[in-house]
């Protein structure tokens, strides 16, 4: 089993919606239900078409989360969401794969089903660098670095990081056709956001 990110929206727009519809994902609306894409070739394939144009790079990443999305999050994973709209971070089980949802709004479609245990964790919960993991820069990613998962599932059940307990993992990549390293949406960089500065502010007045 394996720790995800999944978030709900630049700002916030699926925090609701998730939550009230046991439901994790939504966003890159520029790809068709991805049932039939069995192979993360097929995903590259599909991501070639409809990201025509776009950055090599660019398209690798997509590609890397839709995959995640479409293949990697399966029934026992926990999933975390971080809240835009409370600031909180809300913790789940995935409980079903990959599914399409065609009568939803074009943002809202690719998604998996989650049981949500709670929605009110605050982020002063999480020591400095799980939340550094947690405040990653892609949208869709699994949380390996510095014990995340075995931590993560100590928050949802206690609700304290127990912190390090063993050294960090790297990053899992491969090399596509082009040459472009396709990520594995595995631990991304952290992302220079408000949030992610919120959070330094608070670590340094509480030093």
């Amino acid at each position: 089993m394996t720790a995800w990110v999944v978030r709900a929206g630049v700002l916030g727009e699926r925090d609701q919606w998730a939550l009230d519809n046991s439901m994790a994902g939504g966003g890159f609306y520029e790809f068709p239900d991805l049932t039939q894409a069995t192979s993360r070739e097929s995903i590259r394939a599909i991501a070639d078409q409809v990201m025509a144009g776009e950055d090599k790079f660019k398209i690798a990443n997509f590609t890397g989360q839709m995959w995640a999305l479409r293949n990697s999050i399966k029934p026992g994973d926990l999933i975390v969401l971080p809240l835009k709209t409370t600031k909180k971070l809300a913790f789940g089980l995935c409980t079903s794969g990959y599914e399409y949802l065609s009568g939803q709004p074009e943002d809202r479609r690719h998604a998996v089903q989650v049981d949500w245990k709670r929605a009110d964790v605050p982020r002063s919960a999480l020591k400095d660098d799980l939340l550094n993991t947690i405040n990653g820069a892609m949208t869709i990613f699994s949380a390996t670095r510095n014990s995340a998962e075995d931590r993560l599932r100590a928050v949802l059940k206690d609700g304290v990081d127990p912190g390090l307990a063993q050294p960090s993992s790297l990053p899992a990549s491969s090399l596509t056709s082009d040459g472009v390293i396709d990520q594995i949406a595995t631990d991304p960089t952290l992302a220079i956001t408000v949030d992610a500065i919120r959070d330094q502010v608070r670590t340094h007045l509480t030093e």
